[in-house]
């Protein structure tokens, strides 16, 4: 029996670019990734279960955070204002989407399975990315309310003025930013679960800047990696999320280029 040989070009071999060197790296940055999200979340979770109810936020993130972290967060709660528990939740969201999504690549490394997991977890994020952009937008709007109604003229120098216009600036850019790499994983993500479930390749895959995207965050994280590393050590559990990231980003470089030779 003859085979046309265009269903031949159309048949879909999602292991020749998923069980490769690249992919089997991004797995493992991941689980890294993953891990520290589950210390995190259990760490959040005990100490808003056990002291919610007599400790206020500042003094939570004084419990749980410490040195850069820390510092971020409360810059982060002074621009935000009321709202800054709102946006924490959203970053909740985002750390149980990074444990799913650890477990979901080793499936897909190892057996050509998750790939649906993969699709809507990150669908999840690009959800919950557009809350945390609006929550933040809106946070800063009624903290600038605030700041005009109370605190402007306590302040000459305006210097905490600037520092809630440029957290919040800084917030925005980078979630902007994350919202179109998430954007372009989820098109990469639907399309992997398409080949597997239907055997056929996706002929069209729209994600023009993810190489892009993910150079630049493996830039920052390479940057932050160094920098905790002279503050405080190349033992310290920031120090190993940071390079595991600037790993995983690397690593996403490589496997998007693998999906792309076997998709020319």
């Amino acid at each position: 029996m003859s085979v046309n040989p265009y269903m031949m070009i159309l048949h879909a071999d999602p292991a020749r670019y998923i069980q490769k060197p690249a992919p089997t790296v991004l797995a493992l940055a991941k689980s890294v990734e993953g891990t520290c999200a589950v210390l995190g979340l259990l760490k959040i979770g005990g100490f808003l279960l056990d002291s919610l109810g007599s400790l206020s936020t500042v003094q939570i993130l004084n419990i749980s955070l410490t040195g850069l972290a820390l510092k971020a967060a409360l810059s982060l709660h002074e621009a935000f204002g009321a709202l800054f528990p709102v946006f924490a939740l959203g970053v909740l969201v985002a750390l149980v989407c990074t444990v799913a999504e650890a477990a979901g690549l080793w499936a897909l490394r190892v057996a050509l399975a998750g790939s649906a997991l993969l699709k809507y977890t990150r669908k999840v994020l690009l959800f919950d990315t557009v809350f945390l952009l609006l929550t933040t937008v809106a946070g800063i709007g009624m903290r600038m309310y605030h700041y005009t109604l109370h605190e402007l003229s306590a302040d000459p120098s305006l210097l905490k003025l600037r520092t809630i216009l440029l957290t919040g600036a800084g917030c925005v850019l980078f979630l902007v930013v994350r919202l179109l790499y998430h954007r372009d994983v989820f098109t990469v993500f639907s399309a992997i679960e398409y080949e597997i479930r239907m055997e056929y390749k996706e002929t069209v895959v729209d994600a023009p800047r993810l190489a892009a995207f993910a150079f630049l965050f493996a830039t920052l994280s390479t940057a932050g990696a160094v920098l905790t590393a002279r503050s405080i050590g190349y033992t310290s559990l920031p120090f190993l999320l940071l390079t595991a990231m600037a790993v995983k980003y690397f690593a996403v470089l490589g496997s998007w280029d693998g999906f792309q030779h076997c998709h020319r």
